[in-house]
């Protein structure tokens, strides 16, 4: 994570938020939510990468899965 920081607001639904400072107590919610959001990109990046290689190479077939 990057060592500059910018404060955002955000509307959770009250549950998960209860769920996430159970987990993580009150002051860890912005890392928690930071490090989800990073995991996130990663998953969309790689998402992105594979229909990119479905697209070049065709999907990859049921045989090998």
């Amino acid at each position: 994570m990057s060592s500059r920081y910018a404060k955002v607001s955000l509307t959770l639904p009250s549950p998960l938020l209860e769920r996430i400072r159970g987990r993580v107590g009150t002051r860890g919610v912005s890392r928690y939510v930071a490090q989800a959001l990073e995991a996130e990109e990663r998953r969309e990046a790689l998402r992105a990468w594979l229909a990119d290689q479905d697209a070049e190479h065709g999907p990859v077939p049921a045989e090998t899965i």
